[in-house]
């Protein structure tokens, strides 16, 4: 006996249906039947004017389908089977039978249906399981799955139809929310889940502003490197998750400061160096000496330093014998020591700080002998 879909309506003239879906069973023998399932606004979850049990089973070959249900016979088997329409989670099961006329020869079914005719309906998942609970279809996307069914065997599946609930807060930040004294190359990592078990990606804010600007969209690592970031810096963050759904769930905003610098600038005195004697007449002469454990300056010199700091450099002081004769505040780091000295020994100091308050210094012993100053 085969029944139509539009002939179930017109048995109810006055049912509220709010949305049904007619799954189709086929084989290659031109075997088929269907079921209907749905949802009606005036419909119960229980026995109702809606259900209509499974008429006799015709001559092989056949398929034969129904709903499963705990209701009394004969609406324990349902060829349509409508439910209370609104709701959060509904699900349908459903066995199905294949009888060829010998009895035992297995067939390729085909399940099939409108994809579009569940889209009426307010769940946002529609999933078709196995008997094992093994998902088989996403029915919102897909239309139909083909099995191969043994003779005479029960076959069992399910639908489950749930609305989508948004993806949980994002939690437990890395690097802890409000510490102190994080690694200027520390990864940040978070957690999250989602109540429905869908994939997440996610949306990152970072930086130094409240509220931090998105700096990557659609991620799925629950992990983001920002590179090297600066020291004793305050860094805000948050995380969006979003499901395959779109529907999404923003963290709180975080924030952490990064560690104090404590590398001091690397101090090099370029000029004058150990081991050569610089000779000023018009314009300077260095020669190599030896034995190359003295320098010798006769007339004026430029001493030149070059000064590296990961943070910056602040300023750059230059000594003559623990006297302090310039403050550089930017390169080139160059002190011209043009002054009438005797023949003596000599200690050159250059002393750099960066932004962070680390110093270091270099010194340097020379001879120097100059007669006279040399104008400009």
């Amino acid at each position: 006996m085969v029944f139509e879909k539009n002939s179930f309506k017109e048995l109810e003239p006055n049912f509220d249906i709010v949305w049904d879906v007619k799954l189709n069973f086929n084989e290659p023998g031109s075997s088929f039947t269907y079921v209907v399932f749905g949802e009606a606004s005036d419909a119960s979850d229980e026995k109702d004017d809606y259900d209509m049990p499974i008429p006799p089973a015709p001559l092989p070959p056949y398929i034969r389908a129904w709903f499963k249900t705990n209701l009394s016979f004969p609406y324990d088997k349902l060829i349509k089977d409508y439910r209370y329409y609104p709701d959060t989670f509904k699900q349908w099961n459903f066995s199905l039978l294949w009888i060829p006329s010998d009895y035992v020869t297995p067939t390729n079914i085909t399940i099939s249906w409108e994809n579009s005719e569940l889209y009426d309906s307010e769940y946002t998942v529609v999933k078709l399981y196995d008997d094992n609970g093994d998902e088989l279809k996403d029915m919102l996307t897909e239309s139909s799955y083909t099995f191969n069914c043994p003779a005479s065997v029960l076959q069992n599946f399910s639908i489950i139809c749930q609305t989508n609930s948004a993806p949980n807060q994002p939690y437990n930040p890395i690097p802890a929310n409000g510490s102190f004294d994080v690694n200027i190359n520390a990864n940040l990592h978070w957690t999250c889940s989602d109540p429905d078990g869908d994939p997440l990606k996610f949306d990152v804010y970072f930086g130094t502003t409240n509220p931090p600007p998105k700096v990557v969209s659609n991620q799925t690592s629950m992990s983001y490197n920002p590179g090297t970031m600066n020291y004793e810096t305050v860094y805000y963050w948050k995380i969006v998750a979003w499901d395959n759904h779109n529907a999404s769930r923003s963290g709180d905003i975080w924030h952490f400061t990064t560690i104090g610098d404590k590398v001091p600038p690397i101090v090099n005195i370029t000029q004058p160096q150990l081991g050569f004697i610089y000779f000023y007449f018009i314009v300077q002469w260095r020669l190599r000496i030896y034995p190359t454990d003295s320098t010798l300056v006769i007339g004026k010199i430029d001493i030149k330093a070059n000064v590296i700091d990961n943070v910056g450099v602040s300023w750059v002081k230059f000594y003559i014998n623990d006297t302090l004769k310039a403050t550089l505040y930017e390169p080139p780091y160059i002190y011209s020591w043009n002054e009438l000295t005797y023949y003596d020994l000599y200690k050159i100091k250059v002393v750099a700080s960066d932004y962070s308050g680390n110093i270091k210094s270099e010194e340097v012993a020379v001879w120097k002998f100059q007669l006279f100053e040399v104008s400009e």
